[in-house]
């Protein structure tokens, strides 16, 4: 019997696809969630719980495995901020800053975190808040 890991007779883009579609979905609701707490807070959504989730996924997966995860959340993105009544244009615009946001902080930290464990390294905690919640939002 192989291991709960994988899907027998499934081919690996298939799975990658699954993969993506599951992730886009957890994002769609967090994405949902930031728009919740919004609409409570006021115009600008000062919680944005995706972001940090897309960047956990994409820094414990494999580089080659990235493709379907950003653009199933991208699309995710889009159909969020299009049903919260944003215009396709304003909708597109968050998208493209969010997935520039997550892009910078997993390309950045990924050589430095090798493991987990990594994470709780003050030099490397430090460089994670810098460019996660410092530089990564400045420039998207």
């Amino acid at each position: 019997m192989p291991p709960a890991t994988q899907v027998p007779g499934l081919p690996r883009r298939a799975k990658d696809l699954g993969f993506a579609l599951g992730i886009a979905a957890l994002f769609a609701g967090a994405a949902w969630l930031g728009i919740s707490l919004k609409r409570e807070l006021g115009p600008v959504a000062a919680i944005w719980p995706s972001n940090g989730l897309l960047a956990a996924i994409l820094l414990l997966r494999s580089h080659s495995d990235w493709r379907w995860t950003l653009a199933a959340c991208f699309v995710a993105n889009v159909a969020v901020n299009s049903l919260a009544g944003n215009t396709a244009d304003t909708a597109i615009g968050f998208a493209v800053s969010n997935a520039v946001e997550v892009l910078i902080v997993v390309l950045v930290l990924r050589r430095s975190l090798t493991s987990m464990s990594a994470l709780g390294d003050p030099k490397v905690l430090l460089r994670f808040f810098f460019y996660a919640v410092v530089i990564a939002p400045a420039v998207a």
